[in-house]
């Protein structure tokens, strides 16, 4: 009586699959891993108003820096007030670090007044434009 299996190119076959479907799954993770390490990550630790200068600290937690950030538009608090003139000390927001941004407002925000603003900058690892739009809530002391 003959036993009978799969044959050896089938075996081969099943092995080569079974190698390069592990090949693409590990690559798939690389590249996906790679990409999200690669973006910026921000938070607004602090926002407060003071007549019409808003103060917010931003703290780098992604792990890129951020060179050269820049306001592209105004930025706005609720419906009716813009934020304009605004500026970043230090210049740059390496990772891990914070930094000052102050702007002046159309008018004097209220306490917990909702603002967004749009913040450009570069990433120093891949020289790529980013743009961040930093949305807060404003404290009135």
């Amino acid at each position: 009586m003959k036993r009978k299996g799969i044959s050896p190119i089938s075996a081969v076959l099943v092995l080569l699959a079974t190698v390069v479907s592990a090949g693409i799954v590990a690559w798939f993770f690389f590249v996906s891993t790679k990409s999200a390490t690669n973006q910026p990550l921000v938070e607004v630790t602090d926002a407060y108003a003071t007549g019409t200068t808003v103060t917010l600290t931003v703290r780098n937690i992604g792990s890129v820096d951020l060179v050269n950030p820049s306001f592209p538009q105004s930025g706005t608090c609720g419906a009716s007030i813009t934020l304009s003139s605004c500026s970043v000390f230090p210049v740059n927001l390496n990772r891990g670090s914070s930094a000052v941004i102050k702007c002046t407002a159309s008018a004097t925000p209220t306490d917990g007044t909702i603002c967004t603003l749009p913040l450009q900058a570069t990433n120093q690892q891949t020289g790529q434009p980013v743009g961040l739009t930093l949305s807060f809530r404003v404290v009135t002391p």
